[in-house]
């Protein structure tokens, strides 16, 4: 949370938005200590590899330009280096993402991402009950 205050002070948002980069994207930086510095094809390549070919060269393609983005806005002057780590410790690593890991059934992180709808229903009042069946009914035969 304290990072999002710093981040408000115009004097060193674009620092505080290095420092979160580094942090967050630290799988790419410990392939290439100057990432930033990558053109997006780059980018896109090492994602592919970090991956591991588990996601869609769109996904691939968005995760790249989503990084060049905030690359292109953060200043890197002054930011500190993240230690080198060889790049087949990196690979052997499981990747992180800025959402928590979606579980199985079984409680082990699914391989796959899910989605999940919270669906919301505000019943109208009323003393009818066949308009409550009906409903529910539409429900699952629309849902389930």
């Amino acid at each position: 949370m304290q990072r999002y205050f710093d981040f408000l002070d115009q004097t060193q948002s674009r620092q505080v938005l290095a420092e979160a980069i580094r942090e967050t994207y630290d799988d790419l930086f410990r392939v290439n200590k100057d990432a930033y510095k990558l053109s997006e094809d780059e980018i896109k390549n090492k994602l592919k590899t970090l991956t591991r070919g588990e996601k869609s060269d769109n996904v691939v393609g968005w995760m790249a330009k989503t990084f060049k983005a905030l690359c292109d806005y953060a200043s890197w002057e002054g930011t500190p280096k993240a230690p080198s780590e060889s790049v087949a410790q990196v690979t052997e690593r499981p990747s992180k993402s800025p959402s928590a890991p979606a579980r199985s059934t079984d409680g082990l992180p699914s391989k796959s991402p899910s989605l999940h709808y919270n669906i919301q229903i505000h019943l109208p009042p009323t003393r009818d009950s066949a308009v409550y069946d009906a409903i529910f009914k539409s429900l699952r035969d629309h849902l389930l």
